[in-house]
């Protein structure tokens, strides 16, 4: 367990990202606390804080867990993954009682400590005495924060200690995930939802289509906690982050189709990307995926009145699959040209006998560039059968 310095009376000790909760002035100026109900589990207290300017007192009621075994220990806020691995934990005690607690994360639970066969763990009631097991299974990742509240409170001297996993602030952009947390209120953020997006995200995306694809998207890009296997406790909620694979290629993809546009918002974007998103196959890596989706493309193109002939089964080569993380949109670019007779760099000659061929039903030839910016570069062929049962795209050097 990492050790940061005593915050004391400093604010914003965490990433500036974080929600107000987070970052108050903790301890407020002219606080006073004081107990509204004890009970033997569980607690009320009301913090008061005077405005020096208008005199007016603001009164705030904060509910407060208790940790089994740890008697002295109160909790306003905990948060944990679909795991119960925590996350985030803000308590309050004496000095004694704090470090009793951190030194049971190495104490197996005979030695009266948390630990239990590989992890730590620790049990919250909340006021109905409903348990929440808090599961560490590597408590070396944590890091830990102090501050004190003043001494003029009814309590005595109390340390306010947070214990959090640094992921909580910054972007993973590895697991292509981060966190934005907030009071529980329920209110979404937007604005710091899309502040995270566009960190996590490798291709750039426009301020305007904030809503589009937030809305759009919904829970394939952004999870409620509350919606988690383990809820948050206290005054703390959120959303968790989370980039699908195939998102750079989905935003390519909605921006050839005209649902995310360079400059304003396109009617209706957020409900038709609700509709794109259904029908678009999300695990881009794999290979038979890439080619279900390009064939819901050929099909797609079929039914376009435009098309001058079908495009069948589609079948890309190996190669072809290995350029679509590069360029998500070669194998849309390629057809959406050679269903309507656009043969692409052939010689004079290989695009009249194409153009012949569609009206004979012979065999149709066409090539593209790989990348459109550099059209003396990479090629890739468009093949469509005699019969129009297969077309097939593939490399040159794969024919």
């Amino acid at each position: 367990m990492r050790s940061l310095p005593e915050n004391g009376r400093q604010t914003g000790v965490l990433a500036p990202w974080s929600a107000p909760f987070l970052c108050r002035p903790y301890p407020w100026s002219a606080i006073e606390c004081f107990q509204q109900r004890f009970q033997p589990h569980f607690q009320l207290l009301a913090r008061a804080s005077r405005d020096s300017r208008t005199g007016t007192i603001f009164e705030v009621i904060i509910m407060l867990l208790t940790i089994q075994n740890f008697a002295d220990l109160f909790v306003d806020a905990c948060l944990r993954d679909d795991k119960s691995e925590l996350l985030f934990l803000s308590l309050f005690g004496r000095d004694t009682s704090i470090l009793q607690f951190f030194s049971a994360f190495s104490l197996k639970r005979s030695e009266g400590g948390l630990i239990e066969g590989a992890n730590a763990q620790f049990v919250l009631h909340d006021d109905a005495m409903r348990p929440h097991t808090v599961v560490v299974s590597d408590v070396d990742r944590l890091e830990k924060l102090t501050g004190r509240l003043p001494s003029e409170n009814l309590f005595g001297p109390l340390t306010h200690a947070w214990l959090f996993d640094p992921c909580l602030t910054r972007c993973d952009r590895g697991k292509r995930e981060a966190w934005v947390l907030d009071e529980g209120t329920g209110v979404r953020d937007a604005h710091k939802l899309w502040r995270r997006i566009t960190e996590l995200s490798p291709v750039p995306l426009l301020e305007h289509w904030r809503e589009a694809i937030i809305d759009g998207l919904g829970s394939r890009l952004v999870r409620p906690l509350v919606e988690s296997n383990a809820v948050p406790l206290g005054a703390i909620g959120g959303y968790r982050v989370h980039l699908p694979t195939a998102f750079e290629a989905f935003v390519s993809t909605a921006v050839a189709r005209g649902l995310l546009l360079p400059s304003g918002e396109a009617p209706r974007a957020a409900e038709r990307i609700v509709a794109m998103a259904s029908e678009f196959v999300w695990n881009a890596p794999s290979s038979l995926d890439a080619q279900a989706q390009a064939n819901g493309l050929a099909a797609q193109f079929d039914q376009d009145p435009d098309a001058l002939f079908a495009l069948g089964k589609l079948v890309m080569t190996s190669g072809v699959d290995a350029l679509l993380g590069r360029h998500p949109l070669l194998i849309e670019r390629c057809l959406s040209r050679h269903r309507v007779g656009d043969w692409g760099d052939v010689p004079a000659g290989d695009w009249q006998a194409n153009d012949h061929a569609v009206k004979t039903a012979d065999r149709l030839v066409s090539s593209y560039p790989v990348d459109p910016d550099a059209p003396d570069a990479e090629k890739v062929w468009v093949i469509t059968e005699w019969d129009r049962s297969v077309t097939t795209v593939l490399l040159p050097s794969e024919y």
